[in-house]
């Protein structure tokens, strides 16, 4: 069955990237990573504050799963509140347990809007639509000319507009936003894994699993 978010634009936006709707797990197959209040059927739920089924505080590493286990994470409005130096981290633990072609759904604020700093719980919220370019296969770079790479995605992307972004044409909405503040509210990415995991140059630089 369809699972429903709390926020319809930002589900609008995930299932247009997916090209299917979210639906509901099965098996323990699916994960929803820093749940909040927003528990979701037939999801693994975590977080470090009830309510849960699993407790977990994703700034520590590893997690209690298994490699290669889930099919889906939903990461939402989770990685602001994780200190920089443990985004990496949380990414490439992510990729950790996703099967191959597992798909990653982050939905992060966006740097230049007002939901990035209206709460001081907000340890690190500067995203953009480049942010996440260094795990994507096709966009990677290496990490101080080291010869392995980051933990490998193909990556889909795209703004989601403030209300008052909408009125502006969606072609120059992002480059507008780098000079007008409040036209994109977060940023949505879809990430999936594209490899079998293994250590990396990257674990060895952030730590990791």
């Amino acid at each position: 069955m369809k699972i429903k978010l709390r926020n319809p634009k930002t589900q609008e936006i995930i299932e247009k990237l997916l090209k299917r709707p979210l639906t509901e797990g099965n098996g323990g197959n699916k994960l929803n990573l820093g749940c909040g209040k927003e528990l979701l059927k037939g999801y693994i739920n975590v977080d470090k504050y009830k309510p849960y089924d699993i407790m977990v505080d994703i700034e520590k590493i590893p997690y209690p799963f298994k490699d290669n286990k889930f099919e889906e994470i939903i990461c939402s409005s989770t990685l602001e509140h994780i200190s920089k130096d443990k985004q990496i981290k949380t990414i490439m633990e992510c990729h950790r347990i996703l099967k191959t072609r597992g798909i990653l759904i982050l939905s992060v604020p966006y740097y230049h809007s007002l939901i990035a700093y209206n709460t001081l719980l907000h340890k690190s919220p500067e995203f953009s639509l480049d942010t996440f370019n260094q795990f994507d296969v096709e966009q990677g770079y290496n990490i101080d000319n080291e010869s392995d790479l980051f933990p490998r995605f193909k990556i889909k992307k795209e703004a989601v507009p403030s209300k008052f972004g909408e009125f502006i044409p969606r072609k120059i909405r992002v480059a507008i936003s780098h000079y007008i503040g409040n036209v994109i509210d977060s940023i949505i990415c879809i990430m999936e894994k594209v490899e079998t995991h293994k250590k990396t140059q990257a674990h060895k630089k952030w730590g990791g699993q």
